[in-house]
């Protein structure tokens, strides 16, 4: 093992540090071995590193590479998913569950229930004042409704009307 790496034009100087003095070998052709004080001048250190200290780092390396491949392919399945989620959910808003019906003109709401309030709201400005109705089915009479009640459309549509006030009282 090897605890220097040394650089000399186109080769390369292995070797060890030993009680001040470095003893290697040139990977050339020639394989010449060197041996001192300080590596041969035409050599320049570039590594003090162990050698297998690298290669355990580039085996962790490797591992944490492949973990990351793997984390790359879930969080492009997840993204896959969500994207389609996401278009699912423009689809599903672009649709209405629920209609119901004010003075014969149908209002479209998600909501699987609303109040009066909700209805009034749906009143043009000149007729603010009207009281609204009901429809019944069958020969039930229909039913005034306050603001404050609540009705649920997940049976089916349900039909309102506007009234103005009754005025009593001399002509």
């Amino acid at each position: 093992m090897y605890d220097v790496i040394f650089t000399l034009a186109r080769n390369f100087a292995i070797g060890h540090i030993s009680g001040g003095k470095i003893t290697g070998r040139i990977n050339n052709n020639e394989e010449t071995i060197f041996t001192g004080k300080y590596a041969p001048p035409q050599c320049k250190q570039i590594e003090t590193e162990n050698i297998m200290d690298n290669q355990d780092k580039i085996k962790q390396d490797e591992e944490r590479i492949q973990h990351d491949k793997e984390r790359l392919i879930r969080d492009a399945e997840r993204l896959a998913r969500d994207e389609q989620r996401l278009e699912q959910d423009k689809h599903d808003e672009k649709k209405v569950e629920y209609v119901f019906i004010l003075d014969d003109k149908k209002y479209e709401t998600k909501s699987s229930s609303i109040t009066g309030a909700d209805v009034r709201a749906k009143l043009p400005p000149d007729k603010a004042g009207y009281a609204i109705f009901l429809e019944s089915h069958g020969s039930d009479p229909d039913k005034q409704i306050t603001d404050s009640e609540s009705f649920s459309l997940e049976k089916h549509e349900l039909c309102f009307y506007s009234v103005p006030p009754a005025t009593f009282g001399s002509i």
